[in-house]
């Protein structure tokens, strides 16, 4: 492949931002640099007109409750299915629409959601699109590059998905079809470099989409199995996580060249850009001395292991049974 593509986790971004780099290895990203332009411009597709719709308002509201930030712009093209909103007695006036068509929308306003649906900036009715065609998703990405222009971009593909057998559902236009992964990478090319493209779909990570994604995309964001609609289960999670990124960001100044050690010392693979990140854990920890208090006895051991090799990052990993248990609604 041409252009290496690297998979982004967490860790890697961490990483990254650790060790005074940028997420895509360059100054410019996507929107080619620009002393006057927002940092990030994140473009949300949300294929709702399926069984995720009241999912999809939900991650709306919530995309509002984020706030607004002049270094980041956020917009999105979404619709929602009216056969599975009429199960809950909901029409259009349920998501502040006045019909089910598709349509666009900037998050422009601060101040959260004041009510259920769009109402933080201004939205513009599309008519009824097939969010399964490429040149659906090709107009959305061109639209904002042009209307919301940014140092670097990330493209966030929601709906259901289904690795190579295609990703995004939209029942009203085009039934139980999908998008290939070939017609995305028809509608993506050209339209100029995504510096990350996240797959907030289920089944996405594999071969089959990276080799679409050689030179459209910097770093892709995918799950190998099904993602949870419903989240709720890892509040713990992203409480731990939460502190791990408040701890690194605080102690970056006299870690920074401790995480770039273990970093190089860590196991790669083909591609040095694949970081094993449990092989860097267990690099980094004897660098780090002593462990924060209460760390340790908080996470548990892995059966085989004296100790955990998270848990002087506070992040438990817990085992493939807790974790099924815990899952809500798949997407």
């Amino acid at each position: 492949m041409r252009t290496v593509i690297r998979t982004a986790a967490l860790g890697g971004i961490l990483l990254g931002a650790a060790c005074g780099g940028s997420a895509t290895g360059d100054s410019g990203g996507g929107g080619g640099g620009g002393g006057g332009l927002p940092e990030w411009t994140v473009m949300v597709y949300i294929a709702a007109d399926n069984s995720l719709a009241v999912q999809g308002i939900v991650d709306l509201d919530e995309m509002e409750d984020a706030g607004v930030d002049p270094r980041v712009q956020v917009v999105a093209q979404a619709e929602f299915s009216p056969d599975v909103l009429q199960q809950y007695q909901c029409t259009a006036a349920c998501f502040n629409r006045p019909n089910f068509n598709t349509f666009r929308y900037a998050i422009t306003q601060p101040g959260g959601s004041a009510t259920t649906g769009p109402d933080r900036g201004p939205v513009t009715d599309l008519g009824n699109v097939d969010m399964t065609d490429p040149n659906t998703l090709r107009a959305f990405v061109q639209w904002a590059r042009q209307n919301y222009p940014a140092k670097r971009y990330l493209l966030v593909l929601w709906n259901h998905g289904g690795g190579y057998t295609g990703l995004i559902q939209d029942e009203t236009s085009a039934g139980s079809g999908l998008m290939t992964v070939d017609e995305m990478r028809a509608a993506l090319a050209g339209t100029g470099l995504i510096d990350v493209i996240d797959f907030d779909m289920c089944l996405m990570a594999g071969y089959e989409t990276l080799v679409k994604l050689d030179g459209i995309a910097g770093f892709a964001v995918f799950s190998e199995e099904e993602v949870p609609g419903d989240l709720a289960g890892l509040a713990a999670f992203e409480t731990a996580l939460g502190t791990l990124a408040s701890d690194l960001q605080a102690g970056l100044p006299g870690l920074g060249s401790t995480i770039s050690q273990a970093a190089q010392a860590s196991q790669k693979f083909s591609y040095p850009e694949l970081t094993d990140l449990v092989n860097f854990l267990d690099s980094r920890r004897p660098r780090t001395s002593p462990a924060q208090p209460g760390c340790t006895s908080s996470c548990p051991v892995a059966p085989g292991r004296t100790s955990s090799p998270r848990a002087d990052l506070r992040v438990c990993r817990p085992t493939r049974r807790s974790t099924r248990a815990s899952r809500g609604p798949s997407s």
